[in-house]
């Protein structure tokens, strides 16, 4: 199982979000929501995952501050 490969501790919604991954009916997973809400830290760990798999992963913000937030 994915969440089980991912050394991070997350919470259910990003467990669910991380669950879509594994849906292949799935073919693009979006993650939005406010401040604070620890969108950053699952698309790490969504990252992580296609490291794993040998998936390719996009990521696009409007700010730079927020990809600069997932490179660090």
């Amino acid at each position: 199982s994915l969440l089980s490969t991912i050394p991070l501790n997350l919470n259910d919604r990003q467990k669910r979000i991380l669950i879509a991954l594994e849906n292949p009916k799935n073919k693009i997973v979006v993650i939005d929501g406010p401040p604070g809400t620890g969108k950053s830290y699952v698309i790490i760990a969504m990252v992580y995952w296609a490291n794993q798999n040998n998936k390719s992963v996009v990521i696009t913000s409007h700010k730079k501050a927020a990809i600069d937030v997932i490179d660090r």
